[in-house]
């Protein structure tokens, strides 16, 4: 490998699940400590800014496997086959 050349990710499906579940889980506790923090009335711009870092790596991951993150869900009948598995 050259120093200067950028080696071409790629990344099995077991690894893009794995990075998918892991952004979940970080977007959805950086969430909640968010909402703890404004709920007592403190500054949660820190938490703010670590929140939409974790939902935008979230949503870089789930498109490396041709995930829509906005899609519906399953039980949707015009869900297209890059659409992920749940509603929100």
């Amino acid at each position: 490998m050259d120093r200067d050349e950028f080696p071409v990710p790629s990344f099995t499906k077991d690894e893009l699940v794995y990075l998918q579940n892991l952004m979940d889980g970080e977007r959805r506790s950086w969430f909640n400590y968010k909402m703890e923090l404004l709920e007592c009335g403190r500054d949660a711009a820190e938490a703010e800014h670590r929140y939409e870092m974790a939902k935008s790596l979230r949503n870089k991951v789930y498109h490396l496997g041709g995930r829509d993150t906005l899609a519906p869900g399953e039980e949707y009948a015009e869900q297209r086959w890059w659409d992920q598995r749940h509603d929100y």
